[in-house]
């Protein structure tokens, strides 16, 4: 069974990035590594990735997360049994591989594999679906018997799922994961969490952007944001005040 790996990467050169370093020097790596490269300023990630024997595809500007992701399929499809998904700032265990091959081999009713993600010692994914909002559990166990979501970091799933399925483009870059397992959940596709693995997941302050930043990265997360709930059957009433509410808080409170 293959296993393959795609980082998406942005505006970053490899040798920075927490994933590449990773697999750089783990002992236990997938059988390809691919870097989809979004960046909108001249990096030479491909001769980085020559050098260590990795596939590389750049997306000649910043296209999006999702069509990122439909480009890593298309490369990948006949190349691996498994792909995992990662950001360049996700914190492996060095043994993230092998435990991952132990639950393929033992759950093989199971096609979508998600580990344990922290950040700031909050678990993050695992997460409680309700109502078109992602709830942090506090615990696995909070868990049972409630629809989960996840995020993409470090998240396996078995390319035979993409026989039937690829990411909407008209995502940018917010809820692409809970997109998709939405759409999972609703297939009844089964879930299986590596309680065992645990990674950590480093985000971008807000709090240090500049106004004008946060404008941009809103105007992104708000169509998104928009286009998700909409699918889960919520009013557009609910959205707007949930808008309003982030905008006023991002804008005027957090500083």
């Amino acid at each position: 069974m293959k296993t393959s790996i795609a980082i998406v990467i942005y505006n970053r050169w490899c040798g920075d990035s927490h994933t590449c370093q990773f697999l750089k020097n783990t002992e236990f790596p997938p059988d390809n590594v691919l870097v989809v490269d979004n960046s909108t300023k001249p990096i030479d990630n491909e001769s980085y990735c020559k050098e260590n024997g990795w596939l590389y595809h750049s997306m000649q500007g910043n296209a999006g997360l999702t069509k990122a992701y439909n480009a890593a399929l298309e490369i990948l499809k006949d190349k691996t049994d498994v792909i995992v998904w990662a950001d360049d700032d996700t914190h492996f265990t060095q043994s993230y591989f092998k435990e991952l091959k132990t639950h393929l081999e033992k759950n093989l009713d199971a096609t979508v594999f998600l580990p344990v993600v922290k950040s700031n010692d909050t678990m993050i994914s695992p997460c409680i679906f309700s109502t078109g909002e992602m709830i942090v559990a506090k615990s696995l166990d909070e868990l049972k018997n409630r629809e989960m979501s996840g995020i993409n970091s470090g998240m396996a799933v078995r390319m035979s799922l993409y026989d039937n399925y690829r990411y909407d483009e008209g995502y940018f870059l917010d809820y692409v994961d809970h997109d998709f397992l939405r759409w999972c959940r609703v297939n009844s596709y089964v879930f299986c969490v590596m309680d065992d693995i645990t990674l950590n997941q480093s985000f971008f302050a807000q709090s240090n952007a500049s106004k004008k930043a946060k404008k941009i990265r809103f105007n992104i997360y708000k169509k998104d944001y928009a286009r998700f709930q909409r699918k889960c059957g919520v009013s557009w009433f609910k959205i707007i005040e949930h808008l309003l509410k982030r905008y006023i808080y991002e804008q005027f409170i957090a500083g």
